[in-house]
């Protein structure tokens, strides 16, 4: 395989184990990689001068020195930049002291290696891994330590320098400073004035130089798109480093011991000084029930001055309370270590007092708070619930309220009406269940709908109680939240079945009207109150004779329907209003008028007030009886003429019948001679035979 993939090979190994143990910090700690680092310094320190190559024929090129030590800064440098000064000092701190210790436990390995050769008469291998050359070990730790201050104070300098959108130029510049510096010092330090001087030199220089890309290039892509999660704020938490950190975190250190013990004390002081002023009393007692610590608060309310009662045993000076039940409270506390709640009302000082009670192992400490106007507010806010109670029970709609889970929690007494149900067999429920399914789907729907959008929903819909006719009804849904985030569903349902029916009613009145209106036979017009028409007919246009557009808008007289210097057309007119003023409607008059044509019309008109839009107006029917008035006036002339025929033949069926009678007496008359005449020769016939 070609070395120069090998290298890529241990360049790829060495960065991926640095940013793998790095990543895992959070878990295992820096250790890990603190030991990596320290493991390949030191791999790169013993073993780095045994591999080499010659670059071009002419530069000698170490990968150790290349990979394994470019490495170690780039490992320093992730940490600096990371996890700050403190953490980059323990790693420089723990890699010279683990170079020395292990430099020992090489040297006393090749002892040991040397005196068993010797006993055994082995000759000892001039290449063995446990020797070493001390000198280069001395002169490669103190460059090392070298290089590393120098690193954090180049990277340190530059970060302030220059802007956060050069930050790759800032990584590269401080690798490539220091490796250039690395090469220089150590290869002047053990090879000036030697043959392979120009060629180590030059190799390092060549070597380290893409070295420096590489690990900067590699950096700055784990910082940017790995670890993003804080690059512009970790570039100026960079920025604000002193220059020489590095070297003076020791006496910030004493210094902030300093700052922390004077900051308990004013720490201790606040506390104190916040004890003394908090609202509550506070007080502290040691396992001797004994007070430690007591606010002037606390005094206050208790009667006794704070500092009179340090040192007090609680039950003597208060041997009162331990016949209630706040001494059994305080020992349960204390023997179970459980924090108590425990309110009291004290009747002397007519006030309600709650006292929160924290154990330790080292006693107790309470705080007991006034809550007189808690209670009383509590008592409001029963009252309140009350109230708000009664007024929603008094609402003829029903009112409920919902959680998250469409369960019902508040309803009102109209609510159970409508589902023939009381309150227990209603809260808790979603009343779901007692619907058919389509309607379940459809208010669940609804529900979680204006839950998760709070978009309030008004929507009309079915509503099938058991045992009961479907109703339907309105139902108005809003969400809302109470002061712990928690989401409520408000709705009120109204009945409109009624209402419903009515529209549906006047839906079919106003298609009964619009058919009777479109008559084709009965003109109709609508007037407003100055009398102008807004609505007519066809049948109207017929009867008068003129189009629907030219009347629209136009009163009678605007239009010229009629001649007005006519008097029958103004005392038609007069009569017909008059009548209408008086009796408020006017049914099938018969008038006669003049038209604008000359010619003579007859209609039966009638007048009626009509609502719409809220506004009165007047609905006018004409019904044209010209043929009818013409058919009557004809019939008239033909009961004239038939009445003076049968006067006529009734003189002369009188003269007839006079004559009869005259006839019928002189008929009669004869009638009576014969009869007598008869009754004569009866008589005699009778005398005869005797």
């Amino acid at each position: 395989m070609d070395i120069y993939v090998q290298i890529l090979i241990e360049f790829i190994f060495v960065s991926a184990s640095i940013l793998f143990l790095f990543r895992l910090r959070t878990k295992l700690g820096l250790a890990p990689l603190y030991i990596l680092l320290g493991s390949i310094q030191y791999l790169q320190a013993t073993l780095g001068g045994r591999v080499h190559f010659e670059f071009l024929d002419t530069y000698t090129i170490h990968p150790g020195s290349v990979i394994l030590f470019s490495a170690v800064l780039f490992g320093l440098l992730l940490i600096y930049i990371k996890e700050g000064v403190l953490s980059a000092k323990s790693l420089i701190i723990g890699v010279i002291i683990s170079n020395f210790i292990v430099t020992l436990l090489f040297g006393l390995t090749h002892s040991q290696e040397l005196i068993i050769n010797e006993l055994q008469q082995v000759q000892a291998s001039a290449n063995s891994i446990f020797k070493i050359n001390y000198k280069i070990f001395i002169i490669g730790t103190f460059v090392l330590l070298l290089d590393f201050l120098v690193l954090i104070v180049v990277y340190q300098f530059l970060i302030s320098k220059i802007r956060t959108r050069y930050f790759f130029f800032i990584l590269f510049l401080s690798l490539f400073t220091v490796l250039m510096f690395d090469s220089i010092l150590f290869n002047v330090a053990l090879f000036y004035n030697t043959v392979e001087f120009k060629s180590t030199i030059l190799g390092h220089i060549i070597g380290k130089t893409f070295a420096s890309f590489a690990f900067a290039f590699l950096l700055y892509i784990y910082l940017k798109l790995v670890d993003k999660s804080a690059l512009k704020s970790t570039f100026i938490a960079n920025q604000q480093r002193d220059l020489f950190s590095i070297l003076s975190t020791r006496k910030k250190i004493k210094h902030l011991e300093t700052e922390k013990k004077e900051i308990e004390k004013k720490l201790t002081f606040r506390l104190e000084t916040t004890l003394n002023n908090i609202s509550d009393g506070f007080i502290s007692l040691d396992t001797n029930w004994c007070y430690t610590y007591v606010n002037k608060k606390a005094g206050e309310f208790l009667g006794i001055s704070a500092n009179d009662l340090l040192g007090k045993h609680i039950w003597t000076e208060f041997s009162e309370y331990v016949n209630r039940p706040i001494y059994n409270i305080y020992n349960e506390a204390f023997e179970t270590q459980k924090t108590k709640y425990y309110q009291e009302y004290i009747e002397s000082r007519d006030k309600w007092i709650e006292n929160r009670i924290y154990p330790s192992p080292e006693g107790l400490t309470i705080y007991f708070t006034d809550i007189t106007e808690q209670k009383k507010a509590e008592k409001l806010i029963v009252k309140n619930e009350k109230y708000l109670n009664n007024i929603i029970n008094n609402i003829g709609d029903p009112i409920f309220v919902k959680d998250e889970q469409s369960r019902l929690l508040l309803i009102n007494d109209a609510f159970c009406k409508i589902f023939h149900l009381n309150r227990e067999e209603i809260i808790g429920k979603t009343l779901a269940e007692d619907v058919p399914v389509e309607e379940r789907e459809s208010f669940l729907k609804i529900d979680k709908q204006v839950l998760s959008t709070g978009i309030e929903n008004i929507n009309e819909e079915t509503l099938s109680v058991k045992g009961e006719n479907t109703l339907i009804i309105s139902t108005k849904k809003s969400r809302f939240f109470d002061d712990n985030g928690n989401k409520f569903l408000i709705g009120i349902i109204r009945d409109i079945t009624d209402r419903i029916k009515s529209e549906q009613k006047i839906i079919e009145n106003e298609e009964k009207f619009s058919k009777a209106f479109e008559s084709k036979v009965i003109g109709k017009a609508i007037l407003d109150n100055d009398k102008k028409i807004i609505e007519i007919n066809e049948a109207l246009t017929n009867i008068v004779g003129l189009k629907r557009e030219n009347m629209l808008g136009k009163t009678a007289e605007e239009i010229g329907f009629f001649k007005l210097n006519n008097q029958t057309n103004l005392d038609n007119e007069n009569l017909l209003w008059s009548t209408f003023k008086k009796e408020g409607y006017v049914l099938n008059m018969e008038l006669k008028y003049l038209l604008h044509t000359e010619a003579v019309i007859f209609i039966s008109l009638s007048l009626q007030p009509l609502l719409l839009n809220n506004k009165d107006h007047i609905l006018i029917t004409i019904l044209d009886i010209t043929e009818k008035k013409n058919a009557e006036a004809e019939l008239e002339i033909y009961r004239d003429n038939l009445e003076e025929l049968i006067k006529t033949r009734t003189e002369e069926v009188n003269l007839k019948n006079a004559e009869l009678q005259r006839m019928n007496k002189l008929f009669v008359g004869r009638e009576l001679k014969m009869k007598e005449l008869k009754n004569i020769i009866k008589e005699m016939k009778l005398k005869n035979d005797k």
